[in-house]
């Protein structure tokens, strides 16, 4: 066989090769096609084709079309994924963040018990939305509903050791948002660093802002679930004061000046999130839940400046840990003025002891 007659031959299968993968149909073509199959086969049985073979063929074609069309909207692509989860642990907090949304999925608090005896979880599965909303090319985006990618892999610090994960939402090779999360070896913080990188280009430019939104579920922690409730509320420093939101009813509030931090308190347990320049325009507020394992419904809207001439960066740190004044007021950040120090006795029970030892244990450790 002469040189040319090998490369002619190489270059036969590399094509053919490449039209195999290129051509390839995808998941949602090949349903659409056994559907179709499917209502054949029954045509050529004498069988009637049944009202549920042509809505699965219709179902199967509109995903097709669907699939098409959601790929050329912004951040389309990423509409679909695979959710991977990647670990954080230290000394005192398990992490889970998810690809889906970029967001902590779920928080375990080390050492400590629900009052049935579980792990103690401040939040887990769906119960925590966290995203930016912001229009793009005409599109609103909301980027809790979207898959970043991310090549990290789980990882336990302990020590005075600290380490970070990244999550990429990509709209093209050089316009992302990049999640970085840090934890350290000790304590009950997780920092967040949020990088814009050319999406202002996307953005109209009367837009100065970016809203957060933040939405939380918290559960059952305690076995008196109606005294749990009647502690658990909305705190925020505004302007440098703290305050919160009724305990005893459902409340809202629409802050006019620069808020802080905001804190999804329970009784014995909060989630923090402090933005280092503050948050604006925050609307905020707190819903009672009446029945099963919900304590309250928990929601957050704030925005952070948005300067559409450049890439733009946002520190922000959660706070995932027990109301015990100690470690609060170690905190900085006034976090001890989420206690209440009237409280006085209660009612329930959390890891099988009584509230009494447990007022103690949240102001003296």
């Amino acid at each position: 066989m002469d040189r040319n007659t090998l490369i002619g031959l190489v270059l036969m299968f590399a094509i053919i090769t490449g039209s195999f993968y290129l051509m390839k149909p995808s998941e949602s073509e090949i349903k659409q096609e056994q559907a179709r199959q499917e209502a054949k086969a029954q045509a050529a049985k004498g069988l009637p084709v049944t009202s549920d073979s042509i809505a699965k063929a219709k179902t199967a074609q509109t995903a097709v079309i669907a699939d098409s069309a959601e790929l050329k909207k912004p951040f389309g692509a990423s509409k679909f994924g695979t959710e991977k989860i990647i670990t954080l642990e230290n000394d005192a907090i398990i992490a889970k963040i998810s690809t889906k949304g970029g967001k902590v999925k779920s928080v375990e608090l080390k050492g400590e018990k629900n009052f049935n005896g579980k792990p103690l979880m401040l939040f887990e599965g769906e119960d925590n939305k966290f995203g930016f909303q912001f229009n793009a090319a005409g599109q609103n985006i909301s980027t809790n509903d979207l898959f970043f990618n991310t090549e990290s892999s789980d990882i336990q610090v302990s020590g005075e050791g600290k380490q970070s994960v990244k999550f990429k939402l990509n709209y093209s090779a050089d316009q992302y948002i990049e999640y970085v999360y840090s934890i350290a070896g000790k304590g009950y913080n997780v920092a967040l660093d949020v990088n814009t990188k050319g999406i202002q280009n996307l953005i109209p430019q009367s837009q100065k802002t970016l809203t957060l939104n933040w939405n939380t579920v918290l559960r059952q922690k305690e076995q008196n679930i109606e005294s749990e409730r009647q502690k658990s509320t909305l705190y925020y420093q505004e302007d440098n004061k703290v305050d919160h939101l009724s305990e005893s009813k459902d409340d809202d509030e629409a802050l006019e000046k620069k808020v802080q931090w905001i804190a999804f308190k329970q009784h014995y347990f909060s989630n923090i999130l402090n933005a280092k320049n503050g948050f604006v325009n925050a609307k905020i507020d707190v819903k009672h839940a009446t029945e099963g394992d919900v304590v309250k419904f928990y929601n957050t809207n704030a925005e952070l400046a948005f300067d559409n001439h450049k890439d733009n960066n946002y520190s922000l740190n959660f706070f995932f840990g027990p109301n015990q004044y100690n470690v609060l007021k170690a905190e900085g950040n006034d976090y001890q003025s989420i206690i209440n120090m009237g409280w006085g006795l209660c009612a329930g029970s959390i890891n099988g002891l009584p509230c009494l030892h447990l007022t103690s244990w949240m102001v003296s450790i």
